[in-house]
C-alpha cells in the first residue's frame, strides 16, 4: 500500500486514476525502498515525486491521463520504444486511463531512471 504521505494525493483523485496510478506508486516503494519521497518538491508542484540520488519520478494525476516526469530523458526513450500506449514527450510521458496500461514498459523506464 501507498505511504501515507502520498495518501493525500490520492485522496485528490477519482477511484479509476487512484487504481491506474496506485500499482506505479507501490512498484517505486516497493522496488526502491532507498528512494526518499520529496515532501517539499510535492507539496509546491501538487505532483507526488520520489528521488534517488539527482534522479527523480514525479507522477502527476490529471483528468484523463497519468503523467510521469523524470529527470532524464532516458527513461522516455525506453517507454516510447517498448509501448505505443503513451504520449511522450522531452521529460514525460502520458498514459491515458481508457484502455490496458503497460505497466512493465513503466516499470522498465522507472528502472532506467532511478538505478542511475
Amino acid at each position: 500500500m501507498a505511504s501515507k504521505e502520498i495518501e493525500k494525493y490520492l485522496n485528490l483523485v477519482d477511484e479509476r486514476a487512484q487504481l491506474k496510478v496506485l500499482p506505479i506508486i507501490e512498484y517505486i516503494e516497493s522496488h526502491y525502498p532507498k528512494a526518499v519521497f520529496d515532501t517539499e518538491h510535492s507539496e509546491k508542484t501538487k505532483i507526488p515525486t520520489y528521488r534517488f540520488e539527482d534522479n527523480f519520478v514525479g507522477i502527476g494525476c490529471r483528468k484523463h491521463y497519468i503523467s510521469l516526469y523524470f529527470s532524464s530523458e532516458r527513461p522516455v526513450k525506453i517507454i516510447g520504444s517498448l509501448t505505443e500506449r503513451v504520449r511522450c514527450n522531452k521529460n514525460s510521458v502520458n498514459i491515458s486511463y481508457c484502455g490496458e496500461t503497460d505497466y512493465e514498459a513503466l516499470f522498465r523506464g522507472i528502472d532506467t531512471e532511478l538505478k542511475g
